[in-house]
């Protein structure tokens, strides 16, 4: 899902969950029959008051989860560098550097040279 759809999903949600006890004052005090009946306006109530902290202990248990994951991603990164890069001891030093950078730079001659005998494969001493 792209990340427009999620933020959407967000806010929509986020924006009922506020709107949700001014809804159910509004219903309470105008007399909606359904907040009439004592046992469905308390679990309507229990509902908006305990989503908060259902949704709050979860946004925790995520979060841990992505520092978790972030803690594992530095960790192999390190593995990685140390596994592709050779030691200290085993890198090339500066003239190693310098004679393999002036070999690239060197384009191979082409055609090649030809051989003195004239015939290059098959030729004989």
């Amino acid at each position: 899902m792209p990340a427009p759809l999620y933020w959407t999903l967000a806010v929509s949600a986020a924006g009922l969950w506020a709107l949700a006890p001014i809804a159910f004052a509004l219903g309470y005090g105008a007399g909606v029959p359904a907040l009439r009946v004592d046992q469905f306006a308390l679990l309507v109530f229990a509902a908006m008051a305990v989503g908060p902290a259902i949704f709050t202990l979860l946004a925790a248990y995520m979060l841990r989860q992505a520092i978790g994951i972030s803690a594992e991603l530095r960790h192999t990164r390190a593995l990685t560098d140390r596994l592709v890069t050779p030691p200290p001891s085993r890198r090339p030093g500066p003239a190693a550097r310098s004679t393999r950078s002036a070999a690239r730079s060197t384009p191979p001659p082409w055609p090649p040279p030809a051989p003195a005998s004239g015939c290059w494969p098959c030729a004989t001493p």
